[in-house]
């Protein structure tokens, strides 16, 4: 199955940037830019593994980001452009259900690197967070018992 790559963003440049991206990789995977993320949201009647959905932090209201979570959904969640990102962020995200949490910079960069790691099943958040997000979840979770 090729890999479906839905985008949601306000921003016109950003939309044309990721036009081009998406045709770049198109023998490789389709793609689709939204204006509307209940329009993204919801263009899909399968809500299969091998699809990608990015979300411009930028073009989320302040109720969306407030509500929006996609934990429990088998596609994969990116959240790009969060701009001097703290660990802090990172890890409400990941806590939220996205497999990624990245700077414009990184997310355009690095699209095709990106997209295939998500597809394998591999999380992209800065490498800077890692150390933190990683205790944080350590001690959450400490006190749990692993079987």
């Amino acid at each position: 199955m090729i890999p479906r790559i839905k985008i949601y963003t306000k921003n016109s440049e950003i939309e044309e940037v990721f036009h081009q991206l998406i045709f770049y990789l198109n023998k490789n995977c389709c793609g689709k830019v939204y204006g509307s993320l209940y329009e993204m949201h919801h263009s899909d009647m399968e809500k299969v593994s091998d699809n990608i959905y990015i979300v411009d932090y930028k073009s989320l209201t302040e109720v969306e980001k407030y509500i929006f979570h996609v934990q429990g959904d088998k596609r994969s969640w990116i959240l790009a452009n969060i701009d001097n990102a703290k660990a802090s962020d990172t890890i409400h995200w990941i806590d939220k259900g996205f497999v990624g949490v990245l700077s414009m910079l990184d997310l355009v960069n690095n699209f095709a690197q990106i997209i295939s790691a998500v597809l394998q099943g591999q999380m992209c958040f800065p490498r800077g967070h890692t150390r933190l997000v990683i205790q944080f979840f350590q001690k959450k979770y400490k006190s749990k018992v692993i079987n």
